[in-house]
């Protein structure tokens, strides 16, 4: 294969890479979970030892306080899922739809366990974060549109070395079986149909 029609093979690989890359970015900012005092005004942080959410603060007024929860409630299990991972969160809270009722088995300090049913609300715009410092309103919005930071990074490193065969094995730490010609095994590829 010519030098010239390796290096446009190149070029179009990392284009398409970069394509579906850059929409993929865009279709996860758009529709990724926003966090839970968005859906229930209230915010979590999660302890692996424990298996538990703790609530680290309730948005006064929100469906959360209505309900009951506290700060410092434990959620132990939502909607009789145990919190081994975040999943059965990100299922009820995430994924839910307004008006959904998701069960938390909330326990608190002195009190046993009980279940708390909280109905999911629309989303809260940024502007009900106003009473935030600044620093952390910026957290906000940063961790909100922290794919941009990776795909600028990624795009950089893509098209920097697209003629670097070695690049994505020292980015990827190998590429498997096919060791020294993978690089080789992925132009054959190309070229051949």
């Amino acid at each position: 294969m010519s030098l010239s029609r390796r290096r446009a093979l190149l070029y179009l690989a990392a284009v398409l890479f970069g394509g579906a890359t850059t929409f993929y970015s865009v279709v996860w900012m758009h529709y990724a979970p926003q966090s839970g005092a968005t859906r229930i005004g209230a915010e979590f942080t999660y302890s692996l030892a424990s298996h538990a959410l703790r609530v680290t603060r309730i948005v006064p007024g929100r469906n959360a306080e209505q309900a009951g929860l506290r700060a410092g409630d434990e959620i132990l299990a939502i909607n009789n899922a145990k919190l081994d991972t975040l999943t059965p969160y990100y299922e009820a809270v995430g994924r839910g739809t307004l008006g959904d009722t998701v069960n938390f088995s909330a326990r608190r300090p002195g009190i046993s366990l009980r279940v708390v049913p909280v109905v999911l609300e629309s989303p809260l715009p940024l502007e009900m974060y106003r009473n935030l410092t600044p620093s952390r309103m910026a957290a906000i919005r940063l961790m909100m549109s922290y794919p941009i930071l990776f795909l600028v990074v990624g795009m950089a490193v893509l098209f920097l070395k697209v003629e670097d065969r070695n690049a994505g094995r020292r980015n990827l730490d190998g590429c498997g079986p096919l060791d020294d010609r993978c690089g080789e095994h992925l132009l054959d590829l190309l070229a051949s149909n």
